[in-house]
C-alpha cells in the first residue's frame, strides 16, 4: 500500500436541516381531554381521577446529521514524479523512500564538472567581447571626430558603427549562453518541488541518467481527494457544495470537514 493511494472505509456525515412542526401549548388530563386551566372536568369528584400534567415546548429547527457508511478511496491531489533535467552521473543521493521533505530540500546531485567548465568558458567569452566592444567604442568616437573635420569619409564611420553593433549582439548571445549554462548547472542539484513524502527512490549513486529519466516519486500530503461511492438512495440528499464530515477507521477519532466538489453519474 502506497501513501498516494489508500483504500479506506469512510463514513460520510451529510449535514441537512429539518424543521419540526410547531408545538402545542396544552397538556393532557387523565381522561384524554385537554384543559388549559389545570382543573378537572366538571362532574368528576375529588379523588376519582387524578390529572396527569404533561409539559409541552415549542418545536425548534435543528441540524439533522445523516450518516452513510461507504467504501471509498483517498488519493493525493499533488503527486509529482521527479525526472533528470540534465544528463550525467549521479554523484550523491540524499533522499530515500519514506523520507519526509520540505520544498527546496536536496534529494540528489548529478556530476556538475562539465557544466562548471562550460560556465567559466562562457564568462571568459563575455569578457573578451566586452574588451573588443570597448575598443570599438573608442574607434567610433575617434572616427566621428575625423569625419567632422573632413579627414575621412562617412563610409569609414559607417563601417565602424556596423562593427560596434555586431559586437553588441555577440555579447548578448554570449550572455544568453552563459545564463543557459548557469541554469543547467543549477539543475544538477535535484530539489524537492513540494512539501511531502518520497514514495519511491529510483536512482542510486553511480547511475548514469539522461534527460527525462525518473529519479523520485513524491507524494504531497497537504491536499487529498476522497472518492466515495454513495448508494442510489442518497441521490436526493447529496449535492455539490454540501458540507460533509469524513471519518476513517485508519485514523480513529480524527474528523475532516470538507465539501462535496463533484458528483459523477456513476
Amino acid at each position: 500500500m502506497t501513501a498516494s493511494s489508500r483504500r479506506l472505509t469512510l463514513v460520510a456525515t451529510v449535514v441537512a436541516l429539518v424543521v419540526a412542526a410547531a408545538g402545542l401549548g396544552t397538556y393532557i388530563v387523565a381522561d384524554g381531554r385537554t384543559s388549559k386551566d389545570g382543573k378537572a372536568p366538571a362532574g368528576k369528584r375529588a379523588g376519582q381521577a387524578r390529572a396527569v400534567l404533561i409539559a409541552a415546548v415549542p418545536a425548534q429547527a435543528r441540524t439533522l446529521e445523516v450518516y452513510e457508511e461507504v467504501v471509498g478511496s483517498l488519493e493525493n491531489a499533488i503527486d509529482p514524479k521527479i525526472g533528470a533535467e540534465v544528463a550525467g552521473r549521479v554523484t550523491r543521493v540524499v533522499g530515500f523512500t519514506g523520507m519526509k521533505v520540505k520544498r527546496g530540500d536536496l534529494l540528489a546531485e548529478i556530476d556538475a564538472q562539465d557544466f562548471e567548465i562550460q560556465s567559466r568558458a562562457d564568462a571568459a567569452e563575455v569578457k573578451r567581447l566586452q574588451a573588443l566592444l570597448e575598443n570599438q567604442e573608442r574607434i567610433v568616437a575617434r572616427q566621428q571626430k575625423l569625419v567632422a573635420q573632413g579627414f575621412i569619409s562617412q563610409n569609414a564611420l559607417d563601417e565602424a558603427l556596423a562593427q560596434r553593433t555586431v559586437l553588441r549582439e555577440q555579447i548578448s548571445a554570449a550572455r544568453a549562453r552563459a545564463e543557459s549554462t548557469g541554469r543547467s548547472l543549477g539543475k544538477t542539484r535535484v530539489l524537492a518541488p513540494i512539501d511531502g513524502e518520497i514514495e519511491s527512490q529510483v536512482i542510486a549513486s553511480g547511475d548514469y541518467v539522461k534527460v527525462g529519466d525518473p529519479l523520485f516519486t513524491l507524494v504531497g500530503m497537504s491536499r487529498m481527494r476522497a472518492h466515495l461511492l454513495f448508494p442510489e438512495s442518497a441521490t436526493n440528499r447529496v449535492r455539490p457544495g454540501l458540507k460533509v464530515r469524513l471519518e476513517s477507521p485508519a485514523a480513529p477519532g480524527k474528523t475532516v470537514e470538507t465539501r462535496i466538489d463533484e458528483i459523477k453519474p456513476r
